[in-house]
């Protein structure tokens, strides 16, 4: 399964999933949903945003149900999409982290990765218009962004 294509026409993010190059399905998710959920900048991390609670919704809603194989790659890709192994899941497990209060250290060690890393992720994040705040040495984010995230 490969994510295909991402449309930069203004407003719209396009995704095509794809398997050893047929197409099964093009899923077109309208860039208000992220816009209006309080991120206001356009980056990797809200593009994907956009994608991931499109599938969402979209297998909530059973679309894809009549063609099983669709529906299993759309489940496939979420899984994915939130897993520790991309980028945007980690962004995903830095967020919910950083709810509760969490230092650089304890990012780096739940996330498994460097000092380094979590400063880019945290670039990242504020890149695309999550509001972080440092207090007494730990990262917090509104209660807000969470609640988005998990809706």
């Amino acid at each position: 399964m490969v994510l295909g294509e991402w449309g930069k026409a203004t407003g719209v993010s396009r995704v095509t999933i794809s398997r050893r190059g047929e197409r099964f399905v093009r899923v077109t998710f309208i860039w208000e949903l992220v816009m209006a959920s309080q991120l206001s900048a356009r980056s990797e991390f809200t593009e994907t945003l956009a994608i991931h609670v499109g599938l969402k919704n979209a297998l909530k809603a059973n679309e894809y149900s009549k063609i099983p194989a669709v529906q299993k790659a759309a489940e496939k890709l979420c899984q994915e999409l939130a897993g520790e192994r991309s980028i945007y899941g980690r962004q995903l497990s830095m967020i919910r982290l950083m709810e509760k209060g969490a230092s650089i250290e304890a990012l780096g060690r739940k996330l498994r990765c460097s000092r380094r890393t979590v400063f880019r992720y945290l670039n990242h994040l504020e890149d695309a218009g999550v509001s972080i705040k440092l207090e007494n040495g730990k990262y917090g984010v509104d209660k807000s962004v969470g609640r988005m995230l998990r809706a």
